[in-house]
Parts: structure tokens; sequence; C-alpha cells
């Protein structure tokens, strides 16, 4: 036979305000550690998808007949995509295929976006022209390599860059404007190599 409850025995066995309150700021806690992790891992994700796309243009994949193809940094809101290197012409660049870059993460400052083929680039899109004598006597090196390439697109201030040997790195923006500021001309043939 079932003893009857107390008043004591069904006060205890609901829950109080004290214990919802506790639970929900657990919830709370378990979410806010949560959201960066899932941020950290989005944007790794999207970087790759970069690493990918920029890396499909050392090897000039062709659009299937189906769909476009999409060669843009998916953290471009422009969608300009990425920006030759002129430097990578020279003719010892093949010397120095592993410590030259062939692409950047294009910052628009071109007229029209890379895939373009009719498109002649200006001449302040030339590297050599970013680290005249005029611009460093001036300090605006960094304001005109910032018009073309934006070496701080993904999150933690990076982005990517493909070699002429077709590796793609990903390098932090500390690094090219450390180079900016010593008045190094990264995009020359052989001077892309980055601090080990």
């Amino acid at each position: 036979m079932c003893k009857p409850l107390t008043a004591l025995q069904s006060i205890r066995s609901a829950l109080t305000l004290i214990e919802l309150l506790v639970v929900l700021t657990v919830i709370g806690i378990c979410v806010s550690l949560l959201i960066p992790a899932l941020q950290s891992a989005r944007g790794a994700s999207r970087r790759t998808e970069c690493a990918s796309n920029i890396r499909q243009w050392h090897f000039d994949f062709p659009a299937s007949p189906d769909r476009i193809r999409v060669n843009y940094c998916p953290d471009d809101p422009s969608a300009y995509g990425f920006f030759r290197n002129q430097m990578a012409s020279k003719p010892l660049a093949h010397q120095a295929t592993s410590q030259t870059f062939q692409f950047f993460e294009h910052a628009g400052g071109s007229e029209r976006p890379l895939y373009d083929r009719s498109y002649h680039p200006e001449p302040a899109s030339d590297p050599e022209v970013w680290f005249s004598d005029l611009h460093l006597s001036n300090g605006t090196t960094q304001r005109e390599v910032r018009r073309f390439i934006d070496y701080e697109r993904h999150i933690g201030g990076t982005a990517n860059y493909l070699y002429l040997d077709g590796h793609v790195e990903t390098l932090d923006a500390a690094v090219i404007e450390a180079w900016i500021t010593e008045g190094h001309n990264f995009a020359d043939v052989g001077n892309a190599t980055p601090p080990r």
C-alpha cells in the first residue's frame, strides 16, 4: 500500500527557481564557449576553399561546359578573386619558383577582375612602382600595396599566396607589413620567403 506524500516531499520534488537559473547559466556558458570555436572552424573552412580556388589559377583549370568557373575567395565580398604578380613573368622567375609569388588575394585596385582576359593592368599595379624611390621616401608604399593586395582578408589577419611552383601558403599580415616597412619588395623574383 502506497503512503501518501507529505507536504515536505511534494515541495522537494519541484524544480526551484535557483536550480533553473543555474541550469540556464551552465547552458549559456557552454554556448558562449562553443560559438568562437564554430566561427574559427568556419573561417578555416573558407580559408581552405580560398586556397583551393587560388591554386586552380596555377593549373588554369578550364571551366566545365555546364558551370562557370568560380575562382574567388569566399571571404571577398567584391568577388574580385586573385591578383596576378607582374614580376612573376621576369626571365629568372623559373629559377626561384618556390620563392616567387604568382598570385595574391585581390583588393580590387584595378578596374576589372582578373578573369577578364581582355584586361591590361594599369601601371600602378606593378610592384616595382609600389616600391619605387618616390613611394618609399613618401611613405606611401603601404597605401599602394593595399590598393591591389588584401593581405589581411581572413580571420586572424592572414591571406593566401600562390607561388610559381604551385604551392599555397597562408601568411600573416604582420609579415607583409614588416616587409613593406623595410622596403623589401616581396613581389620580386625570389623575395617571397616568409620567416620560419
